[in-house]
Formats: structure tokens, sequence, C-alpha cells
């Protein structure tokens, strides 16, 4: 809770900072995609088997690997603002948004060798793993950018181009949710196992292994804050709908957000970072 207020005071604090005559503000949403990068960017399913509860004797693990990693979409919407610095030929502007973002990305298994450390566990999980693990991250995110705009000419400024702009800067955003789903032969392997496990314990055989742990990896949970580094380009456009209500002024711009952290939170494989390429459109109000 005490992360999700500092954001809520940094966001109230920037906002206000900007608040002045030169402030320029609006809403905005973005599509795009998203993709898992880092280290341990493949995902590696494990389970370890004991005897029982006790986790005294260790009867060894099965193990499969991902083939590749597959972008999915992105998404953000939210407010931004900015209030112009200095203004000469060009403008340095100072700006701030408030923005919920979603990262999507599947790990791929295709025909994936399975992997047991033992003979028993060999002769029972002797198929190849296909199928996807599609996975979610929200976030609430607070970038901080420094942007450098075109400026036109009176004569020029009648006409619906405004100028074209850059700009970058640091983000830091906070997890909201983070949520997974299993496809095809991935969910498939969850069941075969459930099945063994449940007809060793009817069995009633003390040989055979009694309890299955799966092994948590980074893309499975992870940390409560991220950094970014966010960079792009963009120009504005108005009187292009005549909608006749606000400014009718519009921000298009193309956004590459990059991980600066490496965002697993757990013990193993948690060398992982996010990246997103946006396309988004912001409304001045």
């Amino acid at each position: 809770m005490y992360r999700a207020g500092f954001l809520v005071v940094l966001c109230l604090v920037t906002l206000t900072g900007l608040w002045s005559n030169d402030l320029e503000w609006g809403l905005k949403y973005g599509i795009g995609s998203s993709t898992l990068h880092g280290p341990d960017e493949d995902y590696v399913y494990r389970y370890d088997f004991y005897l029982d509860e006790s986790l005294m004797q260790d009867l060894g693990s099965v193990s499969v690997r991902s083939d590749e990693n597959d972008s999915g979409l992105a998404h953000n919407a939210g407010v931004y603002a900015n209030i112009i610095l200095t203004r000469k030929t060009d403008s340095i502007r100072l700006g701030s948004e408030l923005l919920w973002q979603r990262y999507n990305y599947s790990h791929s298994f295709k025909n994936a060798r399975m992997n047991p450390s033992s003979i028993l566990l060999a002769e029972v999980f002797t198929d190849s793993l296909s199928g996807k693990i599609d996975r979610t991250v929200d976030y609430l995110s607070l970038p901080i950018l420094l942007s450098f705009h075109q400026e036109l000419s009176e004569e020029k400024k009648a006409q619906s181009y405004q100028g074209a702009f850059v700009y970058l800067g640091p983000a830091i955003s906070l997890k909201l949710s983070q949520s997974h789903s299993s496809t095809s032969g991935v969910r498939g392997f969850e069941g075969t196992l459930q099945n063994y496990l449940e007809s060793v314990s009817n069995d009633g055989n003390d040989a055979t292994p009694g309890l299955a742990i799966k092994q948590k990896s980074g893309s499975d949970k992870y940390l409560a804050l991220k950094s970014d580094f966010v960079f792009g380009a963009g120009f504005t456009l108005k009187d292009i709908f005549g909608f006749g209500f606000g400014k009718d002024t519009f921000d298009f711009d193309f956004r590459v957000t990059m991980g600066l952290n490496e965002l697993g939170d757990t013990s193993i494989r948690d060398a992982i970072i996010l990246r997103s390429l946006i396309f988004s459109v912001g409304y001045r109000l």
C-alpha cells in the first residue's frame, strides 16, 4: 500500500507543478505490441517430486523448456500534460502522464522434449509438449518526459499541421495485476500430472512419488515496481474532424518503453524485462 501511495503522491505533485497558463493536457490511448526479453526469457516448466509431504526424499523432477516467446498486444490509456519551459526557434517542454498499461506475451512450446530426471518418471512422462502459456501484466505507470517541439510561424499555425516533436524520460510503474492461462498440450500436461498423482495415491505404493511441487520462475511472479526508459516521436494536428468542442487538437506518437530493472520476484530465472512499442493518439482538452 505504501508503494501505491507514493506513486499517487508523486503524480499529484508533478501535475500540480505543471499547472500554469502554458499547460497542455488531454486524454490518450495507445495500442501496439509487447515482448519479453532477458537471459531468462525462455520459460522452464518444472515439477519436483517427493515421496510424501515430509519432503525428506527427493525422487526427481520433470522439466520442459519453451521454444520461443511470442509478442502480444500492448495497451495504454490515461491522461497527459505538459508545460513549455522555453520557446525560441523550437520549444522544450516538461510533461507527465498517468497511464494504465497492459503487457501481453506468450511462451510457446512446439513439440518441446520433456526431461525426466529419473527412470521412473521417464516411463510416465514420455510425450513432447506443444501449446502456449499466455501471460498478462497490468501496471499503473507515471512517465516524466522532456520533449522537444517544432515551433511554426503564425501563418503555418493556421493550418492543420502543428509541428513534430520527440521526447524521452524515465517512468516508474506499480504492478496492478498479473495473470496467465494455458492452452492445448500445456493444459493437458497439467492434467496428466494431476491424474498420475491421484493414481499413485490410490495405489498406496510407497515406492512412487506422492507429491509434486511446481518450481516458480520469474515469469510466474513479478516485482511490485518496475522502472523504464521511454522515448518516442510524433506530430500534432488540429481541426481534422471539426468536432466543435474542445480544442479539436490531436497528438499522434510512436513510443518505445524499455525496462531497466529485472522483474522476476523468484529465486530462479528472474532476469527478465518487458518492452513495448505503442502508437498513441491523444486528444487535448
